[in-house]
């Protein structure tokens, strides 16, 4: 006897089958939605007010490492951050960070959004992976990952 497929099996074999093809196009979708502005650069990803530690304090560290590296070489002492100080150990904070400064003071600003966006597709890919180990379907595990991505 044969058994009967069902419209069910075929949804759920389907995204079990392209669950992280799924992934990425809706977060892809939920990242044009919220930073398009930050895209087309109508808008940078720096901010005041309750979040103005983008501007007072990341942004101009972030400058000040990216021409630090251009004019001395690998960060060691900086007389610039009051009377001096170390500042190799807080200069490369993630990897995504450290291809920011390759951009160079002009054009720095602009990376900002999309390092953002870099790591909440990062987020999403390895917390699927996560999920998927600990044996949580197709579906699941893609809201399960959307969630996690966009909560931060």
């Amino acid at each position: 006897m044969k058994k009967k497929l069902r419209i069910e099996d075929g949804a759920k074999n389907y995204f079990e089958k392209h669950a992280l093809l799924i992934l990425l196009g809706l977060t892809g979708l939920i990242v044009l939605i919220v930073f398009y502005d930050f895209l087309v650069f109508n808008k940078l990803y720096l901010f005041k007010g309750l979040a103005s530690d983008s501007m007072v304090d990341t942004y101009p560290n972030y400058i000040h490492i990216a021409d630090y590296l251009r004019t001395e070489g690998l960060p060691r002492w900086s007389f610039s951050q009051g009377m001096g100080q170390g500042i190799f150990p807080f200069s490369f904070p993630d990897p995504l960070v450290t291809m920011l400064y390759a951009l160079g003071r002009d054009h720095l600003a602009y990376g900002i959004a999309y390092m953002e966006i870099a790591k909440i597709f990062l987020c999403s890919i390895f917390f699927y992976r996560l999920l998927k180990k600990l044996s949580v379907t197709g579906l699941p595990a893609i809201l399960g990952a959307l969630s996690y991505s966009f909560s931060g």
